[in-house]
C-alpha cells in the first residue's frame, strides 16, 4: 500500500519528469517559430495564397484548426477524467495524471478560445467573418434567419461561457477538490471515491450534451446550411482516443524507468491496448457509417460536407486518414504481441495521435474553401497548431509535474505489479 502522498514520491521521479520537460521545451521552441510565423502570415497579407484571403483572415483560419485540435484533446482528457471517477478501472487510474494534467489546460483554453468569440461580435471591424452567419448577408438567408434563434453571437457566448464553467469545475473536482485525488492521496479516505462516482457519472452525460453544444457553435457553423446529429459525439470519441493514447505513451515509454515500472505489467498494456482498438472501432462506425448513409442518401442539406472532402486530392487525403485512423491501428491491434510489447503498443499510440492531426485539419479547413494544393496557407495551418501546441505543452508540463505521474490513492496497480514479483 503506498503510505501517503508527499514529496519523497516526487523525488523518485525526478529523471521522469526531466524527460517531460525536456520534450517540453521542443514544443515550447515549436510553438515560438509558430507565434513568428502567424505575425509574418499577418504582415505578408496572405498575398501568395492561392485563396488570396487577407493574411488575418488565413491567420484566423488556421488558428481555428490549432485551437480545435488542442481543445479537442484537453476535453478528452476530461473525458477520460469522468471515465475513471466513474469506472474506477485500472487502466484509467494509469493514465490519470496525464488526463489532469492535460484537462487542466481547460482553464487557459477559456481565454485561447476568445479570439474565436470575438470573431463573431467584430466580423465588420476585422473586414471578414470567419463564421459566415454573422455576416449581414445572412439576413437574406431563409435558412440562416430560421436558425438564428439559436445561432447568434451572444446565445453562442453564453454556451460558451456554461460549458467552459462546468468543464473547469468537474476537472477541479475530481482532480484538485477537497473530494479529488489529490487530497485521497493526503488522506488515503476511500470514501472520497464515492463523491467522484456521484459527480462523474452524471457529469459524463452532460459532457456529451455540451461537446454537442459547443461543436455545432465552433466547427459545424462554420458550413451553417450543413448538419450533423452525431457531429459532437464523433468529436467526443476523437477526443478521448487521442487523450487515452497520449497516456499510452507517456506508460510505454517510460515502462522500465521509475515511477513507471512499479505500475506497468502486461495486464495493464492489454488493457489499454484494448481501449485503443476499441476506440479506433468506435472512429470507424461513427466515421465511415455516418458518411455511407449521407452519401447514399444523396441530400443536398447532408452531403456538402462529404462532397467537398470526396473529390480531388482532398479525396486521397481521406483515404489516408480512413486508413491510417482505422485500418492500420486496427489490424496491428488484434495482435496480442502488440499489447504485451511496450515499445509496439507506444508506437501505434503515437501512430493514432498523429494522424488524428491530419483528421482534425481534413474536418476544419475545408470549410473555409481553399484549395488542398495552397501550400502557403497549410504552413500557416501547422504554424498556427504548434504556437497552440506549445502553449498547451508548457502548461500541461508544469501540471503534470507538481505530483507523483503514478496515482497514489488507489494502489491496485502496484499490488498486481508486486504479486507478479513473487
Amino acid at each position: 500500500m503506498a503510505e501517503t502522498y508527499s514529496e519523497k514520491a516526487n523525488e523518485k521521479s525526478g529523471a521522469f519528469f526531466a524527460d517531460v520537460k525536456r520534450v517540453a521545451g521542443f514544443f515550447q521552441t515549436a510553438g515560438f517559430i509558430g507565434f513568428i510565423g502567424l505575425i509574418a502570415a499577418i504582415v505578408l497579407g496572405g498575398a501568395k495564397t492561392a485563396t488570396s484571403v487577407s493574411g488575418l483572415n488565413l491567420v484566423m483560419q488556421s488558428y481555428t484548426f490549432g485551437y480545435i485540435f488542442w481543445l479537442t484533446l484537453s476535453l478528452g482528457c476530461l473525458g477520460v477524467q469522468l471515465l475513471a471517477g466513474m469506472l474506477k478501472a485500472t487502466w484509467a487510474i494509469s493514465i490519470l495524471r496525464v488526463a489532469e494534467a492535460g484537462a487542466s489546460n481547460l482553464r487557459y483554453l477559456f481565454f485561447l478560445g476568445l479570439p474565436l468569440v470575438a470573431s463573431m461580435f467584430f466580423g465588420d471591424q476585422m473586414g471578414f467573418h470567419l463564421y459566415h452567419w454573422t455576416a449581414p448577408e445572412a439576413k437574406l438567408d431563409p435558412v440562416l434567419v430560421h436558425k438564428a434563434p439559436f445561432l447568434n453571437a451572444g446565445a453562442v457566448l453564453a454556451r460558451y461561457l456554461l460549458c467552459f464553467g462546468v468543464w473547469i469545475y468537474w476537472n477541479h473536482y475530481l482532480a484538485y477538490g477537497k473530494r479529488g485525488t489529490i487530497e485521497q492521496e493526503k488522506t488515503l479516505d476511500m470514501t472520497q471515491a464515492q463523491y467522484r462516482v456521484n459527480v462523474a457519472a452524471p457529469g459524463f452525460l452532460f459532457f456529451g450534451i455540451s461537446i454537442t453544444f459547443f461543436y455545432t457553435d465552433f466547427v459545424m457553423s462554420l458550413d451553417p446550411h450543413w448538419f450533423s446529429t452525431i457531429y459532437g459525439v464523433w468529436w467526443g470519441a476523437v477526443g478521448i482516443g487521442a487523450a487515452i493514447a497520449l497516456g499510452t505513451v507517456f506508460v510505454t515509454r517510460f515502462h522500465d524507468r521509475k515511477p513507471m515500472d512499479t505500475i506497468v505489467t502486461p495486464g495493464l498494456t492489454k488493457d489499454l491496448g484494448n481501449m485503443l482498438f476499441g476506440m479506433t472501432m468506435v472512429w470507424g462506425y461513427f466515421s465511415v457509417s455516418q458518411a455511407l448513409i449521407y452519401w447514399s442518401g444523396n441530400l443536398p442539406e447532408y452531403i456538402g460536407f462529404y462532397y467537398d472532402r470526396f473529390k480531388g486530392a482532398y479525396a486521397t487525403l481521406g483515404f489516408f486518414i480512413v486508413m491510417g485512423q482505422f485500418f492500420v491501428p486496427f489490424l496491428i491491434l488484434l495482435s496480442g504481441r502488440t499489447k504485451r510489447t511496450p515499445a509496439m503498443l507506444g508506437a501505434i499510440a503515437a501512430w493514432i495521435i498523429s494522424v488524428r492531426v491530419v483528421d482534425v485539419w481534413y474536418q476544419v479547413v475545408p470549410f473555409f474553401g481553399r484549395a488542398i494544393n495552397d501550400y502557403g496557407a497549410i504552413a500557416v495551418d501547422f504554424a498556427a497548431w504548434a504556437f497552440v501546441g506549445g502553449v498547451w505543452v508548457a502548461l500541461f508540463a508544469a501540471q503534470y509535474t507538481r505530483f507523483s505521474p503514478v496515482a497514489l490513492f488507489d494502489t491496485r496497480l502496484q499490488d498486481k505489479k508486486n504479486e507478479g514479483a513473487h
